[in-house]
């Protein structure tokens, strides 16, 4: 920890106890490496809203399937990766059908066989392309169809549109907690 945050190790640390995280160093890790880039988000959602419409949206869907193969990992208590809401994880939803990785298929994280959407996920996904489709064509992604999506404002407090099963919104007080923003914003110096 000390290589990666040195000076700050202890205070990153101190935000990310194991015990929150039921032991499992691979969700500890994963959180600590991805939330400083959601910090980071925001303040570039914040600069662009200054500017021009902005959206900000958080996909949090942890039981999506993924398009790689379920692969060991013994430091977790699974015994395998858990890919969770990870990165890429949402373009099958904005392009049903999509099929990433090397094998052409979705794999179920629990089970690791070929698994489409299905179910509520369908639901998700009819909302977010709804969302996106509106948004190319007016600049704005609310319309039949699509979930609320509110615009940030030009300053003050933002919400996010939380992209889950079911689909919410998050106040930016909300997600700065949820990301521990305070602590990234205080250790890492952002661009601009």
């Amino acid at each position: 920890m000390s290589a990666s945050w040195g000076a700050n190790a202890g205070a990153v640390l101190a935000q990310y106890p194991l015990s929150n995280y039921g032991n499992d160093t691979e969700l500890a890790y994963n959180r600590v490496a991805s939330d400083p880039k959601k910090c980071g988000g925001l303040h570039v959602l914040k600069l662009w809203a200054a500017k021009v419409p902005t959206y900000g949206w958080d996909f949090t869907y942890t039981k999506a399937p993924f398009y790689f193969p379920k692969m060991p990992y013994p430091m977790s208590p699974t015994g395998s990766f858990q890919p969770l809401a990870s990165h890429t994880t949402d373009i099958q939803f904005l392009f049903p059908g999509y099929h990433g990785g090397q094998l052409g298929v979705n794999l179920d994280q629990t089970t690791g066989l070929p698994r489409e959407l299905e179910g509520a996920e369908l639901t998700l996904s009819d909302q977010m392309v709804a969302a996106w489709t509106l948004f190319a064509k007016n600049g704005d992604p609310n319309g039949p169809r699509a979930v609320r999506w509110p615009v940030f404002p030009r300053s003050g407090e933002a919400t996010f549109l939380r992209q889950d099963i079911p689909n919410g919104s998050e106040s930016e007080k909300q997600f700065r907690a949820n990301y521990k923003c305070d602590l990234w914003d205080s250790v890492l110096t952002y661009p601009l």
